[in-house]
């Protein structure tokens, strides 16, 4: 069809065509000698004043010489242009057609393994968190036996040396007491030990398996969060401020502003068509 329609310009006019443009060229040299006359012609007598009118009538005649000669050319060169601008509409319209067919499938596998990669993620961060508190649980235990045993050595300390009469009873009342008070002190400061083990979970990030195709660019949703109530924020979340690194990660690997808000209350989350539109929207806050 394409071949058929591209003779619409048949080989006589192409030469027509140069012919007209030589034609021009002989106007446009004999207009110079014309532009030149006018030029230095003065206009102060009934004669001059005639003489300049008759330029004027020659010169709109030869004014319309141009159109005349390229106006056929330019009607062909229209019709051509629309046919193939028809022709590549037609084509980018069927190849948009198919593309329509392919990317919500991609889209869709695109998804279900983002949700699987950040369900994982999830998983992962719970199962960390839940043996970190377990090692720090242990390691306070440890401290606090150890706060212990080091209370009940000097109370035996100060009874040995209480009987050896090294202390009398008021030092050894002393002593005992700034023992207990160090068991204290040891036993809360495992406690505070425990709680920022605790905080301090590994955030691991984990990459969704999307295959890589060679030349295919997509173009994806741009998705921000704000952060509306940091006290809400699961402590996975956490690093004793939220992790906006992390939690910036959650959600474009989720890409669902539901899943998103109730995986993690205290954010709330858009999804956009531009980075400008999502740089606007979190700079308003």
């Amino acid at each position: 069809m394409a071949e058929t329609q591209a003779q619409i310009i048949p080989s006589s006019e192409l030469t027509g065509l140069e012919n007209a443009l030589a034609e021009l060229d002989q106007e446009a040299a004999a207009l110079t000698a014309i532009r030149l006359k006018a030029e230095s012609l003065t206009v102060s007598t009934d004669e001059e004043y005639a003489q300049a009118g008759a330029m004027l009538v020659e010169i709109r005649a030869v004014k319309k010489i141009p159109a005349q000669k390229i106006n056929p050319f330019l009607e062909i060169t229209a019709r051509v242009t629309t046919f193939l601008r028809n022709v590549r509409t037609q084509g980018e319209e069927k190849a948009a057609a198919i593309e329509k067919i392919l990317l919500p499938k991609m889209t869709v596998y695109d998804e279900r393994e983002r949700l699987r990669t950040a369900q994982e993620q999830a998983r992962q961060r719970e199962r960390d968190r839940i043996e970190a508190a377990r090692i720090a649980e242990e390691q306070r235990k440890i401290d606090e036996a150890q706060a212990k045993a080091d209370r009940e050595k000097r109370e035996k300390e100060i009874k040995e040396a209480q009987a050896a009469g090294e202390l009398n009873k008021r030092a050894a009342e002393k002593a005992r007491k700034q023992a207990a008070e160090d068991e204290a002190r040891a036993k809360a400061q495992a406690k505070k030990d425990e709680e920022e083990a605790k905080k301090n979970v590994r955030q691991v990030v984990l990459t969704p398996s999307i295959p890589k195709v060679a030349g295919l660019r997509k173009t994806p949703r741009v998705w921000r969060f704000k952060i509306v109530n940091p006290s809400a924020i699961p402590n996975h979340f956490m690093v004793k401020v939220p992790d906006e690194k992390t939690i910036g990660i959650f959600v474009r690997a989720t890409q669902d502003k539901a899943k998103c808000e109730s995986a993690i209350p205290g954010i709330e989350v858009q999804d956009f068509s531009t980075a400008s539109e999502a740089d606007a929207w979190s700079q308003d806050v």
